[in-house]
């Protein structure tokens, strides 16, 4: 890791532990956004990323201030489960037994992680609100990059490590990743955060606006 992912890290982290319920999202979707794969340290066989030692330290947050004992379980929290408890089970079909539990286990931590931080983040519509707007915003300055990629076929996040600095070239047309492991999963980010971007047209305008257009 870097020195300026590791302060990038820890001032993330102290701002997720720090700041109030309704603005500790903010630094979780920078890190999620603004650092790429290539930045983490590595345990063994595990690689924590920037990623996910912000939700070690959102679970930390939630530990300390007793947050998470107030978000009850609902039936989509055990689908989550459900769904993990099967992903791990279901590498003992692979090839390679270990190496598949060791990836899936990075892919289960991620998505249980985030999933449940932000079940604790979001108790109403107006948190709601809250975090789609906060997600319009940051994902303003890395639609600008990629249109910077489009245009000179160099991607400025390569010089955190993790992402190539070249600009992949498909069918004669320049695909921008940005701080993203792969060009679809940037269309995916995109994709996902789109409808919740959406709904803020009634509500914040122009924010909905500047949103919509970064994600498409």
């Amino acid at each position: 890791m870097s020195g300026f992912a590791a302060i990038f890290a820890i001032v993330s982290a102290i701002l997720i532990l720090a700041l109030p319920r309704r603005w500790a999202p903010l630094p979780f979707l920078i890190g999620i956004c603004y650092m790429t794969l290539g930045q983490g340290i590595a345990l063994g066989p595990f690689n924590f990323t920037v990623i996910r030692l912000l939700i070690l330290a959102g679970a930390a947050r939630l530990l300390i201030r007793g947050e998470f004992t107030s978000i009850g379980f609902n039936t989509m929290d055990r689908i989550a489960i459900a769904w993990a408890v099967w992903t791990l089970f279901s590498s003992y079909f692979h090839a390679e037994p270990r190496e598949a539990l060791i990836f899936r286990m990075g892919v289960t931590f991620n998505a249980l992680g985030v999933y449940f931080l932000f079940r604790s983040f979001i108790k109403s519509q107006e948190d709601a609100v809250r975090v789609a707007v906060m997600a319009a915003i940051v994902l303003i300055p890395v639609a600008a990059e990629m249109l910077s990629e489009k245009a000179t076929g160099r991607n400025a996040f390569a010089l955190l490590g993790g992402v190539p600095p070249e600009v992949v070239e498909r069918n004669g047309k320049l695909r921008a990743q940005g701080p993203f492991a792969h060009p679809i999963l940037a269309g995916t980010v995109g994709a996902v955060c789109l409808p919740f971007i959406v709904g803020l047209w009634a509500s914040h305008r122009k924010i909905a606006i500047a949103g919509i257009t970064a994600c498409v």
